[in-house]
């Protein structure tokens, strides 16, 4: 996530699609490695100005999107991780 916060620092379009299509909310949900679930992340995207109704390929809002993650993860951890993305995306 480097790059996202590189592209804040610098006060880039946080709506901006790149060229293979993810918005970057999207991409800012990719995966659950980090401790803090990328919540600060998320909620610097979202002041930030970008847009919660924004849709992926597959016609998802990234909350949309973390919470069918949510309903399809077995992994304690990572449901935890998709849910807690989904209740902060939902606000």
């Amino acid at each position: 996530m480097a790059l996202t916060q590189a592209l804040l620092r610098g006060k880039g379009d946080v709506n901006r699609r790149p060229e293979f299509g993810w918005p970057l909310l999207h991409l800012a949900t990719s995966g659950c490695e980090s401790p803090d679930f990328d919540l600060p992340l998320l909620q610097a995207l979202i002041a930030a100005g970008a847009r919660l109704d924004e849709k992926n390929e597959e016609g998802l809002t990234a909350r949309q999107r973390a919470a069918k993650q949510a309903a399809e993860e077995t992994r304690p951890f990572y449901k935890a991780c998709y849910e807690s993305r989904a209740r902060l995306l939902g606000n």
